[in-house]
């Protein structure tokens, strides 16, 4: 029975994601981001962020994460919610001017004491639509590289060419921590939800009961810390360059995709600057 994955956690499963070579899974990681932020356009950002979900189902990203991934979202989109209310909203270059300056709802007239002006038009919509789009794909780009991809089978190939030490100790140490601070903290939850321990609905309760969570979360981190230290000084870390443990084979195939992605990569930014048809905004 395979272990339940928490956020952001490599998850072994047997999926064709899985079994790429980590630099096709990087590089694939890096240029669709690439398009994800370049393309402001729906025609194309909307089929960018199917295939992307469609990749997630196939790589069997958990779906507890979409989730909590949509309440990050929620959280991080209200600077633009804010933002598309205010007007600042960068008009698209796919869509002429006179048709997103049009006014939709005035929500404040102008000279309302603190709050000013504030309406909706169809460009600050726009924006904010494909704000979300974007989003939503750069974090299901970043979820498929890091449940199918391995941080040992990333470091082995890392180490066959030659990358420093610290870089890798770098790599291990931020995505260990992050889950293993995340276990952490379900333990410890789940410890005070023993001791009949409850977290409040109430903003003004949240700080007091939250309290119970991080003293022994805080304990956990600097004793994480201590031991970790303490064993790289054991090993000598950092003497001697890390000997691959497994050698990797890059298939032709995924080279060859890299390659076409790539290419893709660069008319996308060839027609986002130079061309007279533009897939982004001013």
């Amino acid at each position: 029975m395979r272990m339940s994955s928490v956020l952001l956690e490599y998850g072994w499963a047997p999926t064709p994601v899985h079994r790429m070579h980590p630099f096709t899974k990087l590089f694939l990681t890096v240029i669709l981001g690439g398009l994800v932020s370049l393309w402001w356009d729906y025609r194309f950002a909307i089929p960018l962020l199917i295939v992307l979900y469609v990749l997630s189902r196939v790589a069997e990203v958990p779906k507890s994460w979409y989730s909590i991934i949509w309440a990050g979202i929620t959280v991080a989109s209200l600077n633009r919610i804010i933002a598309t209310l205010y007007g600042f909203a960068t008009p698209f270059k796919v869509y002429p001017r006179e048709f997103t300056d049009i006014m939709l709802l005035r929500l404040t007239p102008a000279g309302t004491p603190f709050l000013g002006e504030s309406f909706i038009t169809v460009g600050s919509l726009l924006w904010l639509g494909m704000a979300l789009i974007q989003m939503s794909s750069q974090i299901i780009v970043i979820s498929i590289f890091l449940y199918s991809t391995s941080v040992t089978d990333l470091c082995n190939v890392l180490a066959q060419i030659g990358m420093p030490n610290a870089v890798m100790f770098i790599l291990i140490a931020i995505v260990r921590f992050t889950t293993v601070i995340q276990r952490g903290l379900l333990t410890i939850m789940n410890a005070q939800k023993l001791r009949g321990w409850k977290l409040s609905s109430n903003p003004l309760k949240f700080l007091s009961e939250v309290a119970p969570l991080l003293y022994p979360l805080t304990y956990l981190t600097i004793v994480m810390v201590d031991e970790v230290t303490t064993a790289t000084k054991i090993r000598a870390f950092g003497v001697r360059r890390i000997s691959p443990m497994q050698v990797f084979i890059w298939p032709m195939w995924e080279k060859l995709l890299v390659v076409i992605l790539a290419l893709v990569l660069a008319v996308a930014i060839w027609a986002e600057f130079y061309s007279g048809y533009y897939i982004g905004m001013f």
